[in-house]
């Protein structure tokens, strides 16, 4: 939140903070910074906790953003202009980064074998932040009750209406351990499957194209199976499988469910 204490104090951004149903004192952190509206949910919903933050909201274009993810000041402001250029695209997000601090080598090695893949460069999932503009939240309309809403964006969006802001990348805390990575994965399988969105030989391509070598050649076996142990647990799982280990501290930011940002 305190990268982002210059743009609250030019009053031309909005800072929502939705709590869903969340057992920390995320709420009182959120509310110490000026500028910031807090709503706190009784239910453990994303989709409830986005259309809360979009009830509320003002201004546009308007960012979503997750709780692992590290939004400097300045990839806000490139996200955004490039949002309110008139013949821009309706969708965004900036580049970002995999942040494995402390995570195991397991988990070092999915996500070097991911961060090579090339889907993961050019499409707004899987970054834990994305914009729109006014033009392109009236054809999303609200939220629907689904699990990857990132995804959905993606999808909502062709070719030449959404773009990938080069500039200062985002930072994603990734998962710490194997069991918290697996966790994610299967919830996020379950939510490619709601949106038809399962294994592709797109997907499978883009792995073997990241082996350059032996060490590339480990870390895509161990994402592999990763992938593989992943879609397993979605068939057998339920409930969100939030991941605690990427979480900040409360004491140095804020754990919370998704932002949303505008600007007049």
């Amino acid at each position: 939140m305190s990268s982002l204490a210059e743009a609250l104090s030019s009053g031309r951004v909005e800072v929502i903070v939705v709590c869903n149903c969340c057992t920390d004192d995320t709420a009182a952190i959120a509310a110490t910074f000026p500028g910031v509206q807090v709503l706190s949910l009784p239910v453990a919903s994303k989709v409830a906790a986005l259309n809360a933050g979009d009830d509320i909201a003002s201004k546009w274009p308007r960012v979503y953003l997750d709780a692992d993810v590290d939004l400097p000041s300045v990839s806000l402001r490139q996200t955004l202009e490039r949002l309110s250029e008139p013949y821009g695209p309706l969708c965004a997000r900036p580049t970002f980064t995999y942040d494995t601090a402390g995570a195991t080598k397991s988990v070092e090695a999915y996500y070097r074998a991911r961060d090579k893949m090339l889907g993961t460069r050019s499409a707004m999932w899987g970054a834990g932040i994305y914009a729109v503009n006014q033009r392109g939240h009236e054809r999303l309309g609200s939220f629907p009750e689904i699990i990857n809403d990132d995804l959905l964006i993606d999808r909502l969006f062709i070719g030449h209406e959404k773009q990938i802001v080069d500039g200062h990348p985002v930072r994603v805390r990734t998962p710490r351990n194997s069991r918290a990575l697996l966790a994610t994965l299967g919830r996020t399988y379950r939510g490619n499957a709601e949106q038809s969105g399962g294994a592709t030989s797109t997907t499978v391509k883009q792995l073997v194209m990241t082996i350059r070598g032996l060490g590339s050649a480990r870390d895509a076996a161990i994402y592999a199976a990763f992938a593989l142990v992943g879609r397993g647990i979605s068939f057998v799982s339920s409930g969100w499988g939030t991941d605690f280990t990427s979480r900040q501290p409360a004491s140095s930011g804020l754990r919370s469910q998704p932002g949303v940002f505008g600007r007049r």
